[in-house]
């Protein structure tokens, strides 16, 4: 009940609490580390000394149980994977950053409530870097440059949820869950079920989603901004990439 004072019937308290304070910190110093080794790494895999060709990861069928599959897994499952999950996370970008193209403009209080100002450069730039990203990562399109850009948007993301919760509170007061109870023609039986404990399992389960969801995101983003887009990809035809 001391988390969550608008079922005690106490005014709503303002959030600053430390815990995630600490926690948004810890996820930016764990995405820069993560960035750095991830550059590192790609810089290495790209040595003359550590692959032959670039994204050299063929498997010698003396690695394998079943040598046969060795010609399966090169030749079609690894270009194959590297292409579907290049589309998944471009394609979802590309969703999500739709509707801010629509209204560039709508984002405006949200980029500068963290700090981004000012708003009218920093929410069209958002919904940019989100279509043009993701159509370019699916396309596999100078991949690096896009994917970074979206990988520091979408840890930033990830801060924001961390510092600003969904369940920071309830949706309904103590008076709202009693209210709900008596007029049960208000509300569906789904919304009865969800909202009678004031909608703190469901911003519960909706603010890990959102934390999960971000981070995997944000790291497949920096997948590759070190790897770059795979075999089958518009980067492989240019002369020279990013």
């Amino acid at each position: 009940m001391g988390r969550y004072p608008g079922l005690a019937g106490a005014a709503p308290i303002k959030h600053k609490n430390r815990y995630f304070d600490k926690k948004a910190k810890s996820i930016i110093k764990i995405g820069i580390k993560m960035a750095g080794i991830f550059c590192r790494w790609s810089f290495l895999l790209h040595t003359e000394r550590a692959m032959k060709t670039p994204l050299d990861f063929n498997v010698s069928p003396d690695q394998l149980i079943i040598p046969r599959l060795a010609g399966f897994y090169n030749q079609f499952a690894q270009p194959l994977g590297w292409l579907l999950l290049r589309v998944a996370l471009g394609g979802w970008l590309l969703i999500e950053g739709w509707p801010k193209i629509l209204d560039p403009l709508g984002q405006v209080g949200f980029v500068e409530n963290i700090g981004f100002h000012p708003g009218w450069l920093f929410s069209p730039l958002l919904a940019i870097i989100q279509v043009l990203g993701g159509l370019a990562i699916v396309l596999g399109l100078y991949t690096r440059a896009f994917a970074l850009a979206n990988a520091v948007m979408l840890f930033t993301t990830v801060w924001y949820h961390l510092h600003f919760p969904y369940d920071i509170e309830p949706l309904l007061s103590a008076d709202g869950i009693a209210a709900i109870k008596e007029a049960t023609t208000l509300v569906t039986a789904n919304g009865a079920r969800r909202l009678a404990d004031g909608g703190v399992a469901l911003l519960s389960t909706l603010q890990h989603k959102a934390v999960q969801l971000s981070s995997l995101w944000a790291f497949g983003c920096l997948f590759f901004a070190a790897f770059g887009g795979g075999l089958i990809s518009l980067d492989r035809k240019l002369r020279k990439t990013f």
